[in-house]
């Protein structure tokens, strides 16, 4: 229950409306693949920033469920990528994997 919690907290902060221009847009409409693939090298650093790691696999996710597709090679990074975030000493990183 505190996992689910503390990830739906996880969420809204990140979900939560910026102003732009005097109007409220939704954190997630400037998602871009090529920004996302370049925050997802984070994966592969000695020195592992769990929070931002955790937005960078939102972001990856939102981009599946809305169509996007990722080349072979592309995937294949990610998947590797990914895989050595289930090392991490950060119990929420693992669990977010």
């Amino acid at each position: 229950v505190n996992l689910v919690k503390n990830w739906y907290q996880t969420g809204q902060e990140y979900i939560s409306n910026y102003t732009e221009g005097g109007r409220k847009k939704a954190a997630f409409v400037r998602i871009d693949k090529t920004a996302t693939m370049q925050e997802a090298k984070c994966f592969n650093n000695p020195t592992l920033e769990p929070s931002k790691c955790i937005q960078t696999l939102v972001k990856l996710i939102y981009l599946l469920n809305h169509g996007e597709r990722f080349t072979e090679d592309e995937g294949t990074q990610l998947f590797f990528s990914i895989t050595k975030l289930l090392q991490s000493e950060d119990a929420s990183l693992r669990r977010a994997v």
